[in-house]
């Protein structure tokens, strides 16, 4: 792929014949600040920025290349004064090389691949200068290039910022709803009744997981949901579920659709009790030993959807972390949680509130799907512009 108007090959170059690569300096952890303050410059180590100092080393545009750690060999774009500790290798493109241009280069190489040491990987200046790039030898087309990908980065910025707007807008939109706030009308105009106090062991009954389970018996066999699903998820996707081997005649619970699942331990009160709803009708699946289920008694009382929404949502996940348990790790008892009060709507109340809130999830839904294609687009241009 190439840009009208440039002829002529690429030149094979290494990164050490295109740009200049020195490590920072170091800074004692008792000089940097967590927070920023007035005279403090942004200080960035090797996975970004790690804080601020009150000394500078570095002024002007610069990619800085993490060099020790799991993830060493990211990338970051600083602009400004700023001070580079020892974990971040400065990189300075000599006067052939565009600077952003070499900037997109960097990243695509996937830097990392060139880290040594298994306990502690690490990237060495002498390693990286040996690097075999690819480089158009006129600076008039590195700009060209760097500019469209620069062009495409900022969509992806500016797609990401929609997202994030959209979500903050959904957050609220759930807290107004849940709180009452917001007043649902009938499709004659009509405000519904009031929402009525219910424990949730009134309007269902709580199950276990998969039980006598060895490490063997996973990896084949039937479907079962497992714990980051939960976790990642207001909804449970069948295609992250795991396999389980299930012998014949084995009396295990199994979830159908409707069913809501809750974890119960994390390391922090916060995480504790997350939910996820089975909205898939599944003929036969299970649930990880490390959750348990809760399955309503009727779903004209409970419609899962609404489920799916209401116990993420702020005003129940405030009752949850309350029933944390511990000190180092934290667990939830599901009798407890049984005993918790909650405000349900009427069944069509449910439904209209779970119509209102699922076309904002689909808006979302369309923005990442623009995201990713921005995304593909990139990736699409990085491997046919570096091939």
């Amino acid at each position: 792929m190439r840009f009208s108007g440039f002829e002529g090959e690429w030149e094979d170059n290494t990164l050490g014949e295109i740009c200049k690569m020195q490590a920072g300096k170091f800074v004692s952890a008792s000089e940097i600040y967590n927070e920023w303050q007035q005279g403090l410059f942004h200080c960035y180590g090797g996975n970004g920025l790690r804080g601020y100092t009150k000394s500078n080393n570095q002024n002007g545009m610069y990619s800085l290349i993490g060099r020790q750690g799991a993830l060493c060999g990211n990338v970051t774009l600083v602009d400004g004064k700023f001070y580079a500790t020892e974990h971040a290798v400065v990189v300075t493109p000599k006067s052939s090389t565009d600077n952003l241009m070499l900037h997109h280069l960097l990243k695509h190489l996937n830097l990392n691949q060139y880290a040594t040491g298994a306990a502690q990987p690490g990237l060495s200046v002498q390693n990286l200068e040996k690097v075999e790039v690819k480089m158009p030898k006129a600076k008039a087309e590195q700009q060209k290039i760097a500019s469209f990908l620069s062009l495409i980065d900022e969509r992806i910025k500016t797609q990401n910022k929609i997202i994030e707007g959209l979500k903050v807008q959904m957050l609220g939109l759930q807290e107004e709803i849940f709180r009452q706030r917001i007043k649902i009308k009938d499709e004659q105009g009509n405000r519904f009744s009031n929402w009525e106090e219910k424990n949730l062991g009134e309007i269902g009954e709580t199950f276990n997981g998969l039980s006598g389970k060895t490490k063997d018996d996973f990896g084949k066999g039937k479907l079962y949901i497992q714990y980051k699903q939960i976790f990642d998820s207001a909804r449970i996707r069948l295609t992250d579920c795991g396999q389980v081997e299930i012998l014949e005649g084995e009396k295990q619970n199994k979830v159908k659709y409707g069913d809501i699942f809750f974890t119960t331990s994390s390391e922090t009160p916060n995480e504790i009790g997350m939910s996820s709803v089975l909205l898939d009708d599944v003929h036969e699946a299970y649930l990880n030993s490390f959750c348990f289920g809760y399955r309503a008694f009727s779903l004209d009382e409970l419609n899962p959807i609404f489920a799916s929404y209401f116990f993420r949502s702020t005003l129940f996940r405030n009752q949850v972390t309350n029933l944390a348990q511990g000190s180092t790790r934290y667990n939830m008892s599901k009798v407890e949680l049984m005993k918790l009060k909650v405000l349900l709507p009427s069944l069509e109340e449910q439904i209209i509130i779970s119509n209102i809130l699922s076309a904002s999830d689909k808006r979302i839904e369309v923005e990442n799907h623009v995201l990713e294609r921005y995304k593909l687009q990139k990736q699409y241009l990085l491997k046919n512009l570096f091939i």
